[in-house]
């Protein structure tokens, strides 16, 4: 529930359902499932604009997670950390960060983790003026999240490849990007009730 509220952009509603989650779990959390918990309170609190408590939570997440030594929740609080990171400006931190993510959460083959990483990381080339190869890395992604069948994630990374496109120079590739990802942000609100903006916002996670 707290995943969907935040896909929806209800960041409150979801933040209640992470804290109630938290309580009900009481003391059978367990390490790899409060880092997975902590993790997607983190995003939520990143995407209100309060950094210093996602942060605190993006801390907690690692450390439950290098407790349970458990790949998926290492590669999704890695993941987070270097959300964080590239947002403070600190790209070479997130670019180590995103790397790490994507090494821990291959070695369970976690292709919803893996093509979260490589948008990421390839939004992060493209601050860094690396665009071919954030090119690469956005395709990659784009193949993963369609075989995954994620819809709204896979416009998002259309969104994202569009841009790139763009700032390579590629208008045409770029608009043919973008005409998916609208079609694909369109058919998304049209079914998700009274109109949601932060459906078309989606750039990261």
């Amino acid at each position: 529930l707290g995943e969907i509220h935040h896909r929806l952009g209800e960041w409150e509603a979801a933040e209640g359902h992470y804290q109630a989650a938290f309580d009900a779990a009481g003391s059978d959390g367990s390490p790899a499932w409060l880092a997975h918990l902590f993790s997607d309170w983190s995003l939520t609190l990143y995407r209100r604009g309060q950094m210093e408590p996602a942060h605190h939570l993006a801390d907690r997440a690692f450390s439950q997670a290098q407790a349970a030594d458990d790949p998926g929740s290492i590669a999704q609080s890695l993941n987070m950390l270097g959300i964080l990171s590239r947002a403070a400006g600190k790209l070479e931190e997130a670019d180590a960060y995103f790397k790490a993510s994507l090494k821990a959460a291959a070695r369970q083959n976690d292709l919803q983790m893996r093509y979260a990483v490589l948008n990421n990381l390839a939004r992060l080339q493209q601050e860094r003026g690396l665009i071919t190869e954030a090119i690469t890395l956005a395709r990659e992604a784009l193949a993963m999240c369609t075989r995954m069948g994620d819809r709204h994630r896979q416009a998002a990374i259309l969104n994202t490849l569009a841009d790139l496109y763009h700032a390579a120079g590629l208008d045409e590739e770029a608009m043919a990007e973008l005409k998916k990802a609208v079609t694909i942000f369109a058919e998304i609100g049209e079914n998700s009730g009274p109109r949601q903006p932060e459906i078309w916002k989606l750039t990261e996670w």
